[in-house]
């Protein structure tokens, strides 16, 4: 499982509609995205590219938990971790082990090379770096030099330019990783985000409507992500359109971590991301109505 919410968040945009659709004191166009392939960028660049992005005064994200307690919301998450994703493959000759191992081409140790020194990348003295390798691939009898190995490894940057540091430095690790054990090997960008910051006007307007809501204790105004978040791409492009955005968290009460397999959510925190969205809406609707 992915474990991070999102099936949640779809919840939400569903409770959101169908509280729209018996509401009779808003006036207004709504869009609701369900974003696909979330992480990576994958969903969010190209639905960010459409049309459906050039005429949205206000625009909302939300996420839920990220260690925030059911009743905790912050009007304005911002400032993710820009990041990369990127699949390696190293490809080798296969030998037998024990009679012949000088005539192989270790991809596994070409692997294992890459994975020791992507995580000696020095740190930037600029802002927050970071590198992880996720999976490692290698399907071998003991006794054979591995002829291929895969990789997948992410890198993250406080700012865009940060990232691109972490991501150049890891693609020329990978190729001398490559070079020291005389493999080949590919890589391909699997994915990539940016970074945003909330529009101070809309995040006053969350703000005001989640301390008009019983449900909700504790009020953010702003925080940053710590995380990396595809909406970024979202976000980006209403507010080169001209348009406002921001990033909702809703505090569920995680028992465990994200992307942890004890993982859950206080399903209690699904009525309050809708209250406060329909809530916000209401009073969008409502400055607008009077300008």
């Amino acid at each position: 499982m992915h474990a991070c919410g999102h099936d949640g968040h779809t919840t939400i945009g569903v409770g959101i509609a169908r509280t729209l659709d018996v509401t009779d004191n808003f006036s207004g166009t709504i869009k609701l995205f369900f974003q696909p392939a979330e992480e990576g960028g994958r969903g969010g660049l190209p639905m960010s590219k459409t049309a459906h992005f050039t005429d949205i005064d206000h625009f909302i994200a939300l996420h839920l938990g990220l260690g925030n307690e059911t009743g905790t919301i912050i009007a304005g998450y911002e400032r993710p971790l820009s990041n990369a994703k990127i699949d390696v493959e190293f490809h080798g000759e296969s030998a037998h082990a024990g009679k012949a191992p000088n005539e192989g081409r270790n991809a596994l140790q070409a692997a294992t090379t890459a994975i020791q020194n992507l995580y000696a990348i020095p740190r930037h003295e600029d802002g927050a770096t970071r590198i992880n390798v996720g999976q490692v691939h290698s399907p071998n009898a003991q006794n054979v030099i591995a002829d291929n190995a895969q990789m997948r490894v992410e890198v993250r940057g406080e700012a865009a330019d940060l990232n691109e540091y972490m991501l150049d430095t890891a693609n020329r690790v990978i190729e001398h990783a490559a070079g020291m054990h005389a493999v080949e090997y590919d890589t391909n960008l699997y994915g990539k985000t940016t970074t945003f910051e909330a529009d101070t006007e809309l995040v006053t307007v969350v703000a005001d409507a989640a301390h008009s809501l019983g449900t909700v204790t504790n009020v953010v105004e702003r925080e940053p992500i710590g995380a990396s978040e595809d909406a970024s791409y979202l976000i980006k492009r209403v507010q080169a359109e001209g348009g406002q955005a921001t990033y909702i968290g809703v505090g569920a009460s995680n028992p465990s971590g994200h992307h942890t397999s004890r993982f859950d959510i206080d399903e209690d925190a699904l009525d309050i991301g809708v209250d406060v969205v329909i809530e916000t809406l209401k009073q969008l609707s409502l400055t607008h109505s009077q300008q």
